[in-house]
């Protein structure tokens, strides 16, 4: 669906003049921007694009260009390898230069600011004009997107919804990219909801954090209002061809996720309390998921659309074999770009849900006379490829089960391919199509993989974390009627964790010795668990940064050599691989906007 208006959004040529310099220009008043050229060519003037639906609806559908379609968000990398989950083997890969430190006001890889003030723009306009339904008195334009009646005024409230939470999605969207404390005020990003003049426009100023989470909030309580819980049936207007639009759970879901960053350790001043940011988690949880309890949530992926883990998931699907392409080990025919770090392979318990090192001796004594990925966590296994891991299919070599081998002369190893091998020992495996997935001598076997904006999982992990921060104990039930540990057991009890010597044993100990050593503890644990769970989901470069940790940390790789005198034949040395060098944990405004807007102030560390 969104193809066909796509292409019918593109003859609007009109929108060509919103591609300009700065959030000043891109800010100003719609009255030059339908305006006809001299000649007649080139532009439509506003009569002619408002009493024609199919470009009325251009800037509502303008503003979806700039939604991911892939986990792979700048530039084609993972802003994971910008943090200490992984590295790039690309050397002109701007997301690996960017974590280096080779970043500055003026060059900012991922700099936004006016791409989404521009969406943000398209969305005004449209909200000004292309919402006026015909005999409205108060408004200048009449639109007709349906000439029955009944369809028409479906139309309006569903392109009213969708207006408003797409606003609110690109304020979100900046105020995670911007948003910062200055001199000890935390600062948001100015809050734009109509169109301005140019005066007004160089004028503007930051809004102050809370102002900006409840300028978010207010757009999505209106997008509640107006759109629909979901997508079905072969309705013009809100049937399944409509799969990909924000629904009314994507509204409730956005606007706890704000207060969760507004109530979190780098931004939060006191004037918005972590007890809101758990009220509205709890009301977009309760209104999606039902019931509050303890049971496992169901097992995720991203190839199904039909997932309930995937609250919003892109209308668009990557590209077959284009994770493949870009990750698999070259041998495999694959580029092997993103390389998982062994700082987060570590973090992965083992089947029975501790730590390695948190096991006996005499459990380790055994661990030894294995490799160490061979009792892992599951999720180890279905998110990284590690020496020894075997993927299934009648692949180049001929092999029906191929095996992954990084250790040192291994066919995978950064020995054997100087330029595409890995640098960490690891390869990336999460989202890839299937495990039977072929790219030579031909590609099959492959399907599309959606990006999921917002899931269950990581609702709930928030969820866990504010219910810690506010109950006594990780065990005190809350007046939701769950605790800390229930929810945080929701995620960890799909993975069916089970004793290393007594399989029969299933009860998940290590969470609940965790819960019972305190909020501290139950904190770092949680905090481990997003790792895990959302590696690569654009997550882990945020969550550093609103818990105000360190993000210029040493990321590290393992070695594997052969030792026939080693109790399993190799001997593992975890080595340095590369160290991230921000100037300063937040994020520049860019250097040209700060210029051409005099009460724009920067954030610190950028001057």
């Amino acid at each position: 669906m969104f193809n066909t208006k796509y292409k019918q959004m593109k003859k609007i040529k009109y929108l060509r003049f919103i591609l300009l310099f700065s959030v000043a220009a891109t800010l100003v008043s719609c009255e030059e921007f339908l305006e006809p050229t001299l000649d007649g060519k080139g532009t439509y003037d506003e009569e002619f694009v408002w009493d024609n639906p199919s470009f009325a609806r251009g800037p509502l559908y303008y503003a979806y260009i700039g939604i991911p379609t892939s986990f792979r968000t700048v530039e084609y990398n993972y802003t994971d390898v910008a943090t200490d989950n992984a590295v790039s083997n690309n050397v002109s890969s701007n997301m690996r230069n960017f974590g280096l430190g080779l970043l500055s006001a003026s060059n900012n890889t991922m700099d936004r600011w006016n791409d989404y003030y521009t969406y943000i723009r398209s969305l005004n306009i449209f909200m000004e004009n292309g919402l006026s339904p015909v005999g409205d008195e108060d408004t200048e334009h009449d639109v007709m997107y349906y000439t029955d009646s009944t369809e028409n005024a479906k139309a309006f409230k569903q392109y009213k919804g969708e207006a408003y939470f797409l606003r609110a999605w690109y304020h979100w969207s900046l105020l995670k990219l911007y948003g910062a404390k200055v001199g000890g005020v935390s600062l948001g990003i100015p809050v734009v909801k109509s169109l301005l003049t140019e005066d007004e426009a160089f004028e503007l100023s930051r809004n102050t954090y809370a102002e900006t989470v409840w300028a978010i909030a207010a757009d999505c309580d209106t997008a509640i209002n107006y759109l629909q819980d979901s997508y079905y049936g072969d309705d013009i207007v809100i049937g399944e061809t409509h799969y990909g639009a924000p629904t009314t759970h994507a509204a409730r879901s956005l606007k706890a996720m704000a207060y969760v960053f507004a109530t979190s350790p780098a931004y939060t001043d006191g004037t918005i309390p972590i007890d809101s940011a758990a009220h509205y988690l709890y009301l977009a949880l309760k209104a999606y998921d039902g019931v509050m309890n303890a049971n496992p949530l169901p097992t995720r992926d991203f190839v199904n659309t039909t997932n309930k883990d995937a609250i919003w998931r892109s209308h668009f699907a990557t590209n077959y074999f284009g994770n493949e392409l870009q990750n698999y080990p070259p041998a495999y025919r694959g580029s092997g770009e993103t390389n998982p770090s062994h700082d987060l392979v570590k973090c992965f318990p083992l089947s029975d849900g501790y730590p390695y090192e948190d096991h006996s001796q005499q459990v380790l004594d055994i661990l030894s006379q294995y490799s160490p990925y061979q009792f892992s966590d599951p999720r180890l296994k279905s998110s990284i490829m590690y020496d020894g891991t075997i993927l299934n299919g009648n692949v180049a070599l001929g092999l029906d089960n191929y095996l992954v081998d990084t250790y040192v002369g291994g066919e995978e190893s950064r020995e054997a391919n100087p330029i595409q091998g890995t640098k960490t020992g690891y390869y990336l495996k999460k989202f890839y199509n299937g495990i039977n997935t072929e790219l030579y001598p031909t590609q099959k076997n492959g399907s599309t993989v959606y990006y999921t904006a917002i899931s269950l999982t990581n609702l709930y992990l928030f969820f866990a974390e504010a219910l810690n921060e506010i109950e006594a104990t990780p065990n005190s039930v809350s007046v939701y009627g769950v605790s800390a540990k229930d929810v945080l057991g929701k995620i960890r009890g799909r993975v069916g964790f089970k004793g290393l010597l007594n399989p029969s044993d299933t009860q998940d100990h290590y969470m609940i010795e965790v819960a019972n050593s305190g909020k501290d503890a139950f904190r770092d644990l949680i905090r481990n668990e997003r790792r895990i769970e959302l590696c690569f989901e654009d997550t882990r470069f945020w969550d550093l940064r609103r818990w105000g940790m360190d993000v210029n940390t040493t990321v590290h790789g393992i070695k594997i050599s052969l030792d026939e005198n080693s109790s399993n034949g190799k001997v593992y040395e975890e080595f340095e691989v590369e160290k991230r060098a921000f100037a300063a944990d937040n994020l520049p405004i860019p250097y040209s906007e700060i210029n051409l807007m005099p009460n724009l102030i920067q954030n610190e560390g950028w001057e």
